[in-house]
């Protein structure tokens, strides 16, 4: 047994944390003071908390998603609430991180694009919706070469990539009159020469 210096309570040995600095090898305070003193500390310092977390979940990016994911599944309601916040002060990598998945599906998304050409993509959706104040018209960005393109008489007969060079910013109007159509001639005399 031992007196925890904060609550003066007797307490077993299990009911303290080890400390190797002390000469008994546990700490001063039991486990429910220290677990209230760390929950007052991480309130007044919600700064320092997520700054701590960031460079931790960096050298342990598998524990990190584990405890995430676990944390998204037993708490649905406030896992929602936090994606669907981060979408709205983020909506161009949201824009991103959408089409991604779509292209992804029609397996468009090459295996081989780098972190900073994937960064490039994001900062392109990034862009589209910042320049949005400048037209009355809603920006978007388009595929040039269709993910996947038909002609005239509604064939299948092209499928684009998801990558930086068969991306470009549009107005809302013209990609909507452009649609899935692809034009290989015109496509061919303004890209190629």
């Amino acid at each position: 047994m031992k007196i925890c210096n904060k609550c003066n309570q007797f307490r077993p040995f299990s009911e303290f944390f080890k400390s190797s600095k002390n000469r008994d090898g546990l700490r001063y305070y039991c486990k429910s003071c220290c677990l209230l003193l760390r929950s007052a500390w991480g309130k007044k310092n919600p700064e320092k908390i997520r700054k701590n977390y960031v460079e931790w979940s960096k050298l342990n990016p598998e524990k990190a998603k584990y405890f995430s994911e676990k944390w998204s599944k037993e708490n649905p309601i406030e896992a929602a609430a936090k994606k669907l916040k981060w979408a709205k002060l983020n909506p161009g990598k949201k824009n991103a991180v959408t089409a991604r998945r779509r292209a992804t599906k029609k397996n468009a998304t090459p295996k081989w694009l780098t972190k900073s050409q994937n960064k490039e993509i994001q900062n392109l959706y990034i862009t589209a919706k910042e320049l949005q104040w400048l037209t009355t018209d809603k920006n978007e960005v388009d595929h040039i070469i269709p993910l996947i393109g038909v002609n005239e008489n509604g064939e299948h007969v092209v499928s684009g990539l998801h990558v930086l060079w068969n991306l470009q910013i549009l107005s809302s109007k013209l990609n909507k009159e452009k649609g899935n159509k692809f034009d290989f001639i015109k496509y061919k005399e303004e890209y190629l020469g």
